[in-house]
């Protein structure tokens, strides 16, 4: 390597560290450029930590440079989110050359970049997007296919044979493995926000399971598998507990492990923090973007505060599962309810780390100083450059959770 260049970039909806490269001495053909970068990631594989790891390496013959002679960063290349693909495979059916078009329509990534392969959710979607892709395949292929059964099957691939009718499904878990679990491993437990999917996490828990962390989702009962949703939320935190009591392995009877609750599923994880404790097991609890009393919280100008807007209802067409958008909607405005009336209260013992995203509509230093009237002790805090749902897609995050582990 003659030089190098890192730079954070918004790649697929999350900052990623793109790297750029120039060689010694003479001018890399493409294939000795694609050895070139396979050396490098190894390289620094084994010496930096994952999330030190650039997501994106890419070879330069020269430096654009400024008047003054710097590096004209904004002339560099541009990467997109298929760079995040690994090996690319080509669509052959004509249903799967589709579904190519709709992920590029709704993820803004050429076609000729997606690869069958690639993820869903890795790329930049997300749970409310999955409507809109419902909605295109119905108005595209004629074909209409449940929501709850995408979260299964994020690829193309999978979703071309959901399209042909092969069933890909799986029934309500408590707690569901999102990596290789290992025993001697600590674990994370996340729980998603309002009526949102594990598969919010499908990022993050790649990230964690590369560095040697369990990983598990506590999905929400009766949003995509067919169940009566909980009655009450004391109901739902014993189910909680009692589902990750059972996960546990011997090693961690004795150590730490971490909850994860982003937006609502701060409320979740926090009580069922308290509830593991009392069991006698060792809690820390990370609490990303989570606003409690928002009625209470002073928001940032012009901003409207969640908490006097309308019920939470999902927007639908006549493309879509009209009945079970009716399911989320209220499995959605039952969780609102839960968190409206939810009053914190912390105790002894539980580490708390609230994580917030900076472009949130609060004002994050006057939230903080409420949460520290309520638990002055085990209170530690971070921002992160990123907005609600972008932030579980952010290196620092990813970071953040590992640390203790």
């Amino acid at each position: 390597i003659d030089s190098a260049l890192v730079v954070a970039s918004e790649i697929a909806g999350m900052q990623q560290l793109v790297a750029y490269i120039k060689a010694s001495e003479y001018e890399l053909d493409e294939d000795e450029q694609v050895t070139l970068i396979a050396q490098v990631k190894v390289e620094l594989s084994a010496q930096l930590p994952d999330y030190m790891v650039p997501s994106i390496l890419m070879v330069v013959s020269e430096w654009p440079l400024t008047p003054n002679g710097k590096v004209d960063r904004k002339a560099l290349p541009a990467p997109d989110g298929s760079a995040l693909q690994g090996e690319y495979v080509a669509p052959q059916t004509d249903t799967e050359k589709a579904l190519v078009e709709i992920f590029s329509k709704l993820l803004t990534i050429a076609a000729d970049k997606i690869s069958i392969s690639a993820n869903f959710f890795e790329l930049g979607g997300h749970s409310l997007l999955v409507v809109r892709l419902a909605s295109e395949i119905e108005k595209r292929l004629n074909i209409k296919v449940e929501l709850k059964k995408f979260f299964n099957a994020p690829t193309i691939q999978m979703i071309a044979l959901l399209c042909e009718g092969v069933e890909i499904d799986a029934g309500y878990k408590v707690v569901r493995a999102m990596s290789p679990i290992d025993p001697t491993n600590l674990s994370v437990f996340m729980i998603p926000g309002l009526a949102s999917t594990e598969n919010d996490f499908t990022w993050l828990a790649t990230k964690l399971s590369k560095q040697g962390v369990n990983v598990y989702a506590c999905p929400h009962k009766g949003l995509l598998d067919g169940e009566e949703p909980h009655a009450s939320l004391e109901e739902n935190v014993k189910e909680l507990a009692n589902g990750i009591m059972q996960k546990l392995n011997q090693y961690e009877k004795n150590e730490t492990i971490k909850l994860v609750g982003h937006s609502f599923g701060g409320v979740l994880a926090l009580e069922t923090a308290k509830l593991l404790q009392s069991y006698g097991v060792k809690v820390d609890v990370s609490l990303v973007d989570v606003y409690f009393e928002q009625d209470k919280q002073k928001v940032k100008d012009g901003c409207k505060s969640q908490a006097k807007t309308n019920d939470y209802e999902l927007s639908v067409d006549d493309h879509v599962d009209v009945k079970l958008i009716k399911t989320l909607n209220a499995l959605a405005n039952k969780q609102k309810n839960w968190f409206e009336s939810y009053r914190p209260t912390f105790t002894d013992g539980i580490g708390i780390n609230s994580i917030y995203a900076i472009d949130s509509i609060f004002c994050i230093n006057t939230y903080h100083s409420y949460i520290e009237q309520l638990c002055s002790k085990n209170l530690t805090y971070t921002a992160i450059k990123a907005d609600h749902m972008g932030i579980l897609k952010h290196n620092d995050l990813s970071r953040l959770l590992q640390s203790g582990l």
